[in-house]
């Protein structure tokens, strides 16, 4: 299956919508999931574990600030 990204809005205020990602698996991302509630909408994201096991795979540059801030904020909720 080819992975997907389909694209809302512009930047700075885009969402991305991505069929798979780099450095995990979606049973992995899915079993890992925090729910949360955004003006009464209840949506599933990743965790700060998945989330920087997908930064540290990219090896893009421009998420090497996400990758530090990540690692120095592990536990808990950011």
């Amino acid at each position: 299956m080819c992975d997907l990204i389909v694209q809302l809005g512009v930047e700075p205020c885009r969402i991305d919508l991505l069929t798979g990602i780099d450095g995990i698996e979606f049973d992995e991302a899915w079993q890992n999931k925090i729910g949360v509630t955004i003006d009464e909408l209840e949506i599933d994201i990743l965790s700060k574990e998945d989330l920087l096991k997908n930064k540290l795979a990219t090896g893009r540059d421009k998420d090497k600030g996400d990758i530090i801030w990540l690692e120095k904020n592990q536990s808990g909720e950011a």
